[in-house]
């Protein structure tokens, strides 16, 4: 996986979409492109990782097929 690559195209996402997404890579993953995005991000990011509950599986298809790609 490119971390770069994914931390790029999620930083234009919304900030929930990009916890939800972290929240979906894993641990190691989510933790490499974390260090990439920017740190006035961070702490907001880690927030809503903590914080997000249950996802309506519409969304959670649109943001799967969003890391598809980016994740072979």
């Amino acid at each position: 996986m490119d971390y770069y690559t994914v931390a790029l195209i999620l930083s234009k996402e919304h900030p929930q979409t990009i916890a939800v997404a972290l929240n979906r890579l894993g641990d190691k993953d989510s933790a490499e492109v974390m260090k990439l995005m920017p740190s006035h991000m961070q702490v907001d990011l880690f927030d809503r990782m903590s914080r997000t509950g249950e996802i309506e599986p519409e969304i959670m298809a649109e943001i799967d097929a969003m890391l598809a790609p980016l994740i072979k």
